[in-house]
């Protein structure tokens, strides 16, 4: 069990059902490097227990997985923290969670695939996509929405541009 404000860290492999209490974290790698932590038994998330990942490049070893044979069970109350050590590009990917076993549950700052989590690099803010899929937790760098609004404010004023354009050349 790891209990109220203690973390299970490192990497390798842990025997044994893990159960992470509320306050309790799962962060595999160490504070600096991140690394691999593979279970054979269940994991369980409570409420109000974390899970954090960093993510220092998009190269397996450059990011932490929680990898496991059996149930790893997010509950509905566990958070997913991101602490990053590199500046990603939208469309870097990482799957930080899987098993042959079976996932279940979400965590709860992201409780629908497609839910957005945020992280901050030398105070830059990124966004990151959480997607259920499988077994697996997969998570991937997105714009920001403001972005993709003003991107496509430019495509429609472009539109509007060529449209007068032409209807102008049309009554000429």
């Amino acid at each position: 069990t790891v209990n109220n404000t203690g973390t299970l860290g490192g990497t390798g492999t842990a025997t044994g059902a893990i159960t992470v209490a509320s306050g309790g974290t799962i962060a595999p790698g160490s504070p600096i490097a991140p690394g691999t932590l593979t279970t054979s038994a269940a994991v369980t998330f409570n409420t109000s227990s974390s899970f954090t990942v960093r993510l220092n490049g998009i190269v397996a070893g450059e990011f932490d997985v929680l990898s496991g044979t059996g149930i790893i069970a997010l509950g509905s109350g566990a958070n997913l923290n991101l602490t990053l050590g590199y500046a990603p590009s939208v469309g870097d990917t990482f799957t930080v969670v899987t098993t042959t076993g079976s996932r279940t549950g979400t965590f709860f700052n992201a409780p629908n695939s497609g839910d957005i989590v945020t992280a901050n690099y030398l105070s830059t803010d990124y966004n990151f996509s959480v997607n259920y899929i499988g077994n697996s937790v997969v998570i991937a760098v997105v714009p920001e929405p403001g972005s993709i609004l003003a991107v496509s404010g430019l495509a429609l004023g472009g539109v509007r541009w060529v449209r007068r354009r032409r209807a102008a050349k049309v009554q000429a």
